[in-house]
């Protein structure tokens, strides 16, 4: 990489982006020759202070005490919720994902100190939807996943479908949240997908030492005949589980920002047993003469291998160096990317037929819904791998795609968990 090669993409934000994550360490050595043969260039001065180190101070102290605060507050918050309903509970399942990520949204609004206009707005609508969760009725317990395709009770399969959906909106502001002044920016975009599975994969390791403490923790107190198992579990598990996720994304934020490979790594690893695993699948569903039309369990587990599948194949680009994938890699995505349309097509056939047999509820339209946009999403991902493939320089349309068709998902998630509740009249 030359100056030259920076200067080739200056009029295209995009692609200098891409230059930049190819090889950080040669573009850093190469700007200042751009710069001195461009000085007037506004976007060079703008990248002249993006690579300026950040001091400790700006960079991570300050985000961890502000991190901090809202741990201590989330977690009294959360723990605070399971007074309200009794001894019988441990906490209040439904409070978890608004005040978690109500959370996370207040770290980045605050730790980016966007405009305060945006500031207001996000947070406005962050409190409205806590309080709609409050406000949606209890759905009886038997209407969760098992009876989702069984039109007993619309009501609750209504609240159940509402309630599922909602953590996608608060998701989506915090997008809205993390991107800032960049919500249109498709480098951003990818940022906040890469920074959402480095979050998933450190609160796993953080949950699983989690584990290791706690089993250790009750068996060393067992041997001197002192039971703090349901005081622990009442305490210091129920605040573990709020916090696990929020130090993640400290971690993912601040502390392995500028090396965010994991993720793509454990993607790259999985995407050949996966494909493995999925064809397989297909063919002992031929050899059991599944039918999905009358197996709900199947029509189930199609839609949960859908969302894996899509998570493995759009975290595999997440690497700042994806464009530059193994060729094989990028024919085990495709692969990949090819089965799993083909299962989808089948889930969109057997809940056709379902829909026309047995008619329309809430949950066969929700699942039509979603596999119709996965069955989209997955048919430009194919397309952009495979132009990838071709041309390497298709990669940046590749990622325009990921990122443009994020509000698609945060459109419907809206639709479903706001707009289904209306409807049916369930309040």
């Amino acid at each position: 990489m030359t100056k030259a090669d920076i200067i080739a993409v200056l009029d295209s934000p995009d692609h200098l982006e891409t230059l930049y994550r190819s090889d950080p360490e040669r573009f850093r050595r190469s700007f200042p020759d751009a710069l001195a043969q461009h000085p007037d260039s506004l976007v060079l001065k703008i990248w002249q202070e993006r690579l300026k180190p950040l001091s400790e101070t700006a960079s991570e102290r300050q985000p961890l005490w502000l991190m901090l605060s809202v741990i201590i507050v989330t977690a009294l918050l959360f723990r605070l919720s399971a007074f309200s309903i009794g001894d019988d509970h441990l906490f209040e399942p439904k409070l978890f994902f608004p005040l978690l990520l109500t959370g996370q949204i207040v770290y980045f609004l605050t730790r980016l100190q966007p405009q305060a206009k945006r500031v207001w707005w996000v947070l406005s609508l962050a409190a409205a939807c806590f309080l709609f969760s409050l406000l949606l009725p209890e759905a009886p317990p038997d209407s969760y996943v098992r009876k989702l395709f069984e039109p007993n009770n619309t009501d609750a399969d209504v609240i159940t479908l509402s309630r599922i959906h909602l953590p996608l909106v608060f998701w989506s502001l915090l997008g809205v949240a993390f991107c800032g002044q960049n919500l249109q920016s498709t480098v951003r975009r990818m940022q906040y997908l890469r920074f959402w599975g480095e979050t998933l994969i450190y609160t796993t390791m953080i949950l699983l030492g989690g584990v290791v403490l706690s089993t250790l923790a009750i068996a060393l107190f067992h041997l001197i005949e002192v039971d703090i198992f349901k005081w622990y579990f009442q305490n210091i598990v129920v605040i573990g589980l709020i916090s696990a996720p929020l130090v993640a994304t400290y971690v993912a934020d601040v502390l392995t920002a500028k090396q965010p490979k994991l993720t793509s790594l454990l993607a790259n690893l999985f995407s050949p047993l996966f494909l493995l695993l999925v064809a397989g699948y297909l063919v002992a569903m031929a050899i059991q003469h599944t039918n999905p039309v009358v197996n709900r369990d199947a029509l189930i587990s199609f839609n949960g291998l859908l969302l894996i599948v899509l998570a493995i194949t759009v975290f595999s680009l997440s690497d700042q160096n994806a464009s530059k994938q193994p060729r094989w890699l990028m024919l085990v995505n495709i692969g990949l990317i090819a089965v799993t349309l083909l299962i989808d097509a089948i889930a969109l056939t057997a809940i056709t037929v379902r829909l026309a047999s047995m008619g329309f509820t809430p949950n066969r339209i929700t699942v039509l819904g979603a596999n119709l946009l996965v069955f989209i999403h997955l048919i430009g991902l194919l397309h952009g791998y495979w132009s990838t493939l071709k041309d390497p320089g298709h990669y940046a349309r590749l990622e325009q795609w990921i990122a443009g068709y994020l509000p698609v998902y945060s459109v419907w998630s809206i639709a479903v968990t706001f707009g289904f509740p209306l409807l049916y009249g369930v309040f």
